[in-house]
């Protein structure tokens, strides 16, 4: 079986390594680990309770890693990737997989020629009732995007490697529309849904159409300043499907806020105010919610740990 590593123990994270266990071998990456070489996780999956083992090692072990995932928050994607840099093989294949925008520009870059970058969205949803203990809340479709040369020349063997653990997983060619999609359903859910505290679905009531549809609106205007085409009815009948289809989650932002810990506003509404700036395009809704999600994280809120995340 081919070998995979998986950095962090996030719930998405974890949830690939779950559907991957299938056709290969999975090891975690750790910042941090504990002396044991092996957890074992708890998976809940409609009424069915599974115990996986998985390997795990340090982000700075001597093993080469031949194939990555990293679905890590974006303002930690850097971090991670510096910390396994060195392990990479001249051919591997990296996968970023996260909410929000900004950390293509970081990491490309820093790849040579060979290495191979793609892009993975889901809209698979979990959460982590413990640290081990992993819930499968919403099942959806997985694209999968080649970002730089050497991954558009491999991006057929890749996809064909995940498919089988992947459900509904699709390979996009533009890679552009694909990104700028997800970061218009993040816009309209995660802030709304992390300022005003409520579940995905509550989204979809008409007292936040209004908000809803400014900040889509502006993530339109900087899309297609960026020649990226959206079709604006399209965009918002997607966000209100994923908010329908998620309706009993909470948003990953929502839980962050509430347990105290950072965000993903920056690589978010902040992406959206910064390429808007680049085109002297005005953006004062995703502004405003940018001020003030940084604003609720310094206020570091605490909530139980059994709540859904998408």
């Amino acid at each position: 079986m081919p070998r995979v590593h998986i950095i962090g123990q996030g719930a998405i994270g974890l949830l690939y390594g779950y559907f991957l266990k299938s056709v290969a071998d999975v090891t975690f990456c750790l910042k941090q680990p504990n002396s044991a070489k092996q957890y074992q996780y708890q998976y809940q999956l409609d009424k069915t309770v599974e115990l996986c083992d998985f390997k795990n090692q340090a982000n700075n072990d001597i093993e080469p890693i031949e194939f990555v995932i990293i679905p890590t928050k974006a303002f930690a994607v850097l971090d991670a990737f510096m910390q396994i840099k060195p392990r990479l093989t001249k051919n591997a294949v990296i996968i970023l997989s996260h909410n929000g925008m900004g950390s293509i520009e970081q990491i490309a870059p820093l790849l040579i020629a060979q290495q191979q970058l793609f892009f993975l969205t889901t809209t698979q949803a979990a959460y982590k009732a413990s640290p081990l203990h992993v819930i499968h809340t919403g099942s959806g479709a997985s694209n999968l995007g080649p970002i730089n040369h050497a991954a558009k020349q491999t991006q057929h063997r890749v996809a064909e490697f995940l498919k089988p653990a992947l459900q509904n997983l699709n390979l996009v060619a533009d890679i552009d529309q694909l990104l700028w999609h997800k970061l218009l359903i993040n816009v309209a859910i995660n802030p709304l849904s992390a300022a005003y505290e409520v579940q995905n679905g509550q989204l979809t009531a008409p007292k936040f159409a209004t908000e809803v549809f400014n900040l889509v609106y502006e993530v339109y205007l900087v899309a297609q300043s960026q020649g990226v085409r959206l079709e604006l009815a399209k965009a918002l009948h997607l966000a209100y499907q994923v908010m329908r289809s998620t309706a009993a989650n909470y948003s990953s932002m929502n839980r962050d806020i509430t347990l105290g810990k950072p965000t993903e506003i920056s690589a978010i509404c902040g992406y959206v105010v910064e390429m808007a700036k680049l085109q002297h395009i005005d953006t004062p809704n995703n502004l405003a919610m940018l001020h003030a999600i940084l604003a609720l994280e310094k206020a570091k809120k605490s909530a139980p740990l059994d709540t859904p995340l998408h």
